[in-house]
């Protein structure tokens, strides 16, 4: 999977968020190719924050709809997003 066109600001806390979000991903029965979405998604979240910044859900959604679509979305967060 390619990595998301995002402006790198800052890697702390990028692994453990690509981790956090794999695991969210398989947990919620994603397979693994839209669970590699999620983590992904969720990386790009965090390194487009300065420092220790916490990376938002919106930018974790955006991202993640970007890579797997809608069905995904809905699958772990919920039809409301």
């Amino acid at each position: 999977m390619a990595a998301l066109p995002v402006q790198a600001r800052s890697a702390v806390g990028a692994g453990d968020s690509f981790l956090a979000g794999l695991v969210l991903g398989l947990s919620c029965g994603l397979g693994p190719h839209d669970a590699l979405a999620l983590a992904t998604a969720t990386g790009g979240a965090a390194v487009s924050h300065y420092g220790t910044a916490l990376a938002t859900h919106d930018d974790a959604v955006r991202f993640f709809r970007q890579l797997a679509g809608d069905a995904a979305v809905a699958q772990v967060f919920g039809a409301r997003r």
